[in-house]
């Protein structure tokens, strides 16, 4: 009897076999290729991000996928032979930070720790490229998805400045508190942005009130409906929201996407 090896392979790059990828390309095949072929083959997308909506398994093994251009994130791919199966992960990398995403469902070997990092629980992770200090692969891939953004969010600084009460155009970074108390204004987002810049408003007086937040020519993700995009909306003062922008690429060109939001209690 055959058994499952999955093997991901992109534009003249080999993968390894039952390893995970993160350097995979959109717009370019991924050929998903069955290392140990058997009498009964059969290849599953599991997971794929959300704004790929075109994603899908093709052919009959080897099989094909072509991430879709200007979405990123992790496809989540199931290779059964003969019974016999294998989970493995690629990731199109976050363009802005270059960091992989984390698929729904997706696991590791829960007996996995510092002790116990052999093939085996190497073998059992969705995820296991090789991380740190891990040569031959980790047994801990989504914690590693995980920590590195932890990391990264916790590098960003973001510069609050003074209250403000009328109309503003934020600077990149910048941490703007707004209190329209004494009437609603509008604030804008930086103008002429490059990718990776950020900003955040931040309610400070839980008014009743709101104000219009503004993407400054640019689209902008509503607070109030995330994953729309829009030129502006409205943004209520009464949660004390604190939200949090970052200019990056999307399918249908750049915009301000949310990369936090907190609503604090009254």
């Amino acid at each position: 009897m055959s058994s499952a090896i999955i093997r991901f392979d992109q534009d003249g790059v080999i993968g390894t076999n039952n390893r995970s990828r993160e350097d995979i390309q959109a717009g370019l095949v991924v050929t998903i290729n069955s290392m140990d072929p058997g009498a009964v083959e059969t290849c599953e997308l599991l997971w794929r991000p959300p704004e790929d909506d075109t994603a899908a398994i093709t052919g009959s093994g080897p099989w094909s996928i072509t991430p879709k251009t200007g979405t990123w994130g992790t496809y989540r791919v199931k290779l059964t032979v003969d019974g016999d199966v294998m989970i493995k992960t690629f990731d199109v990398p976050d363009p802005v930070t270059g960091l992989p995403e984390l698929a729904a469902g997706e696991i590791a070997d829960p007996t996995a720790s510092l002790i116990k990092n052999t093939s085996t629980e190497i073998e059992a992770s969705d995820t296991n490229a090789a991380f740190g200090p891990f040569t031959s692969g980790s047994a801990f891939g989504w914690w590693h998805k995980l920590r590195r953004w932890f990391r990264r969010l916790s590098a960003t600084t973001l510069n609050p400045t003074a209250v403000k009460t009328a109309n503003y155009t934020a600077l990149p970074g910048q941490l703007v508190p707004f209190d329209p108390s004494g009437g609603t204004f509008t604030l804008k987002a930086p103008a002429s942005p490059s990718i990776g810049d950020l900003f955040a408003v931040a309610e400070s007086a839980k008014s009743a009130l709101g104000i219009t937040v503004d993407g400054n020519g640019e689209d902008i993700e509503k607070a109030t409906d995330l994953g729309s995009l829009v030129s502006s909306f409205t943004l209520d003062g009464a949660a004390g929201a604190v939200v949090i922008w970052q200019y990056m690429p999307q399918a249908t060109g750049n915009a301000w996407i949310i990369i936090g939001l907190k609503e604090v209690p009254a």
